[in-house]
């Protein structure tokens, strides 16, 4: 269709991708990629990543139980060959909080991973997504933190050292 194709994120992450290369990824771990996106994403074989939010995976309040993938689903994804990243752990706004905050929300985002899914998540997309919501502290803690690619919207005003992301709703 058109000369493009689909590629793991990852590919994009790691060489920038090549000319008419599309990867999918989605924020949040809502409880729908599962029930909608997933199934027809395996049909086609189209490799995709998930950003979960570790709070909101741990599922605490009943919205989030209604809504948002637990970590059992997410691990059943992981099997099926489904790339899990960090989206932090309370979903802030990395523009406007200090360093000590920014280097909390990734930490407990990498604990929680680790002890919930046995690994050490090395790829992140910045909540919200847009560079009003990433800072250069923010960029140094995350880096210093293990995390080698960072996910942000838009080609043309992403912060510096990101890999850019286009927005699309249904």
């Amino acid at each position: 269709a058109m000369g493009y194709r689909f590629v793991p994120p990852a590919e994009i992450g790691s060489t920038g991708g090549a000319r008419r290369a599309l990867a999918v990824s989605f924020d949040d771990a809502l409880k729908s990629v599962l029930t909608n996106a997933h199934p027809i994403l395996r049909e086609h074989d189209i490799s995709y990543t998930v950003f979960a939010v570790s709070e909101w995976s741990d599922q605490v309040h009943d919205w989030q139980k209604q809504k948002v993938l637990s970590w059992e689903e997410l691990g059943g994804m992981i099997e099926q060959g489904v790339e899990v990243g960090s989206h932090s752990a309370t979903h802030r706004d990395f523009g406007g909080i200090d360093e000590d905050r920014a280097r909390a929300e990734f930490e407990r985002s990498i604990e929680t991973m680790e002890k919930r899914l046995g690994f050490k998540p090395d790829v992140f997309a910045i909540p919200f997504g847009q560079s009003a919501n990433w800072s250069e502290r923010a960029d140094k803690v995350a880096r210093e933190l293990g995390f080698k690619t960072i996910y942000a919207q838009a080609e043309d005003t992403r912060p510096p050292g990101t890999i850019p992301r286009t927005f699309v709703t249904k």
